[in-house]
């Protein structure tokens, strides 16, 4: 491997080193210089450049937690109206919505192998699945 490739790989893993210990509040990220974080917050901020509105109900306003499939082909999302929302990813359409919270919910998981399974938990303490 040459000297730069072997440079290049060390700086990727120093960067996300140091994201993942500012995210996790270590102190070891406090040590990187001025620059280095410069750097590595342009780096995150420049990951993700493909941004895509997904179809919600017009009454929605407020979007407090969202959650990936699984299978990455939909995102469920938490809103203000007590209401959750299955979108599909690829097709940017609604799925479906689901009702029944007495307040916000603003927890929201899929089950780990299953994309038919969606966990979500308001704040009066209740658990709906579906």
């Amino acid at each position: 491997m040459s000297s730069d490739a072997q440079l290049a790989r060390e700086r990727s893993s120093s960067i996300v080193t140091a994201l993942r210990n500012r995210a996790n509040g270590s102190k070891k990220f406090q040590n990187f210089p001025d620059p280095f974080l410069l750097y590595a917050e342009k780096c995150a901020a420049m990951m993700c450049t493909d941004n895509r509105k997904v179809e919600l109900p017009s009454r929605t306003r407020t979007t407090f937690m969202t959650a990936f499939s699984p299978d990455h082909s939909l995102i469920a999302s938490c809103h203000g109206d007590h209401n959750v929302h299955v979108t599909n990813i690829h097709t940017e359409k609604l799925v479906k919505s689901l009702e029944g919270h007495e307040r916000s919910p603003w927890c929201i998981s899929f089950h780990p192998s299953s994309s038919d399974i969606l966990a979500t938990g308001c704040l009066n303490g209740e658990v709906c699945f579906c």
